[in-house]
Parts: structure tokens; sequence; C-alpha cells
């Protein structure tokens, strides 16, 4: 089987019977002071899913300018090329609602970090009900662990994703 978080995530969720599930990404750059705002919501009916942000200008965000920098462009190209409204589709923090997971991840194909911008698009086209919340963001909490993303290969991978991504929303 490939390997990757998309493909994870979308594994387990799908088989769970859990009424709500959440995850956050194995770097733990979230701090989990911010999981009470993040199961909340989900949990008291009043959004279908919650996710993590760090490009609101609430949250606190402790990286590099170089990953910042990229961040803001590749949420600004998501937001002309997807019309969407959301800040930052990319924080691995995440929790829903069992009918949303049963509705959207049959929809969802990427099986890597895709994986976020695919949930949150699909969840908004859709029709669910979607918070976006502020989050304290380390990109050095988990020192052990460093980033492997390539800037160039990588952003050229997900400019292509989020024009697939439009032609298979219409």
């Amino acid at each position: 089987a490939e390997p990757g978080k998309g493909r994870a995530i979308r594994n387990y969720f799908l088989k769970s019977r859990a009424d709500i599930l959440a995850y956050m990404d194995i770097d733990l750059a979230v701090s989990l002071d911010n999981l009470s705002a993040l199961i909340k919501p989900v949990l008291d009916g009043q959004d279908d899913l919650v996710f993590g942000s760090r490009l609101l200008n609430e949250s606190r965000v402790e990286r590099s300018y170089l990953r910042s920098l990229s961040s803001v462009f590749y949420n600004f190209l998501s937001r002309l090329i997807l019309r969407h409204n959301y800040k930052d589709l990319q924080c691995g923090f995440k929790a829903m609602n069992k009918e949303l997971i049963n509705k959207v991840f049959p929809r969802l194909i990427d099986n890597g970090w895709f994986f976020d911008s695919e949930l949150i698009t699909w969840a908004g086209f859709l029709k669910f009900k979607i918070k976006e919340i502020p989050v304290a963001w380390s990109e050095n909490r988990y020192s052990e662990r460093k980033s492997r993303i390539n800037l160039i290969k990588d952003g050229f991978k997900f400019l292509v994703n989020l024009v697939k991504l439009k032609i298979r929303l219409k």
C-alpha cells in the first residue's frame, strides 16, 4: 500500500465508529492548548469541520520567514484558483463529524499533504458548516523532526493539484 498522511487518515476515519474524529500532524507543531477550541464546536453541533489556522491575526506562530512566505503564497493561490475564503488550508489540525467524513472522504484522492486542501475545499463545496480557528503553532516544537518540504518541487506539485481539484469540483 502507498504510504501517506491522506491515505492513513482516510482509511482510519472511514472505518471508525466514532461520531467525531480529529487529527494533528506528527510534528506536533500545534499546541494541545488549542484542542478544546477545535473539538467543542463539532461536539456542540455548531460546525461540521473545525480546523486550525496559522494565518489568522489571533494565531501565534513561530516559523521561518521562508516557510511563512511559502504558506501565504500557497493560500493566496488556492483562494484565487478555488474561490474560497479560508486563510490556511494546510494546517494539520482538524476535527469533524461522521456525516462530513462519510460524504466528503470518498471524494478525496490525494494520499499525501494535499489531503488537507482537498478536505476543506470539498467540505465547503458540499455546504458543510466550517470554522477556522487561530492556533499557537511552532515549527520547532518537535526538534527531532525537520520539515522535508522542497519549496520548488512541492510548490509546483501543489499548484498542479489546485488546478486538478478546481476541475473536479465542476
